[in-house]
């Protein structure tokens, strides 16, 4: 529906038949004088209608300038209406609207924020793998590890799970926890990408110490699972990073007793040479107490002869 001063609607709030209103209308193909015109007629920014508000539907389509225009006229950024509960940053981080993120995120917009079904903005980026979004997430003081609490998946588990090996690496370099589980059957993401024949990606997690052999609550492993899969790369590559592991702590465990060895011997050298002054401390001592027994008997003798004489 075009507007203008000449036709305007009557009223900027009221809703068509559809249940929408001139202001969401405006929004949806992005018509830019339009919802500027109409907030300049006092629509109301915030007002929601068909189960979407203004800034909401901007940013799941991306458009920056209906945006950016709304948020200047008061528009509230952390609104949720949407029945699913999301909210604008969320369906901006979704669709992979980088630009409509960074707009919000600079509006002091929560980027924890969870949906009705606890999932956060990083979680569906990288999921859907929308890098420069999950980048920008990050940035702003996302957190990694921050797990859906229905069953404990976290957004490196669905990089992983997906094969998105530039969101993990980055969520990887952000401190997120390499081994942190599902609740519900205690897969990690070094399992479902292994599962998935993701190589790249188990190969990036091993690399950040994530534990290869950590198993399902079922008591199912990362290695049977990809040799039950086919997937025979990811299998070698869980037995050879079990073998260097192995390796690893053999030769740990060899200088820990090589050490051992050298600081027994040391205490052995040390021993001796104390228990050897020792030794001679008390040969001294000895000689020291022959010598005044020698003084005192020759004294007592010298005496003894002294008194005959008188």
């Amino acid at each position: 529906m075009p507007f203008g001063k000449k036709n305007a609607h009557p009223h900027p709030n009221k809703e068509d038949e559809d249940g929408y209103t001139p202001l969401i209308n405006a929004v949806h193909p992005c018509s830019e004088n339009d919802v500027g015109w109409l907030l300049e007629s006092d629509a109301n920014p915030n007002l929601e209608s068909g189960g979407l508000t203004p800034v909401y539907l901007a940013a799941q389509e991306g458009h920056t300038k209906c945006l950016q225009l709304l948020l200047k006229h008061g528009a509230e950024p952390n609104q949720i209406i949407t029945p699913d509960a999301s909210a604008p940053v969320y369906i901006a981080a979704s669709q992979g609207h980088a630009k409509c993120l960074k707009i919000l995120l600079g509006n002091n917009v929560d980027p924890n924020i969870k949906t009705g079904d606890n999932e956060t903005p990083a979680y569906i980026a990288a999921q859907n793998g929308h890098e420069e979004c999950l980048q920008l997430l990050l940035k702003h003081n996302a957190n990694p590890n921050l797990a859906s609490t229905d069953d404990g998946i976290t957004p490196a588990y669905m990089a992983a799970q997906n094969g998105h090996f530039k969101c993990l690496k980055l969520l990887l370099e952000n401190k997120a926890n390499p081994d942190q589980a599902r609740t519900d059957t205690g897969s990690t993401p070094v399992f479902v990408a292994a599962q998935n024949d993701h190589f790249k990606c188990l190969k990036l997690l091993l690399e950040h110490d994530a534990k290869p052999n950590q198993v399902r609550t079922d008591g199912v492993t990362p290695m049977l699972v990809a040799k039950n899969y086919g997937n025979t790369e990811c299998l070698k590559l869980l037995q050879d990073h079990l073998k260097l592991k192995f390796e690893e702590f053999i030769t740990m465990r060899e200088e820990k007793l090589f050490k051992r060895e050298i600081q027994g011997g040391t205490r052995k050298t040390h021993a001796k040479k104390k228990k050897s002054k020792k030794k001679q401390n008390i040969k001294y001592k000895n000689k020291s107490v022959k010598r005044k027994n020698m003084r005192k008997k020759h004294k007592s003798i010298k005496r003894n002869n002294t008194r005959k004489n008188k």
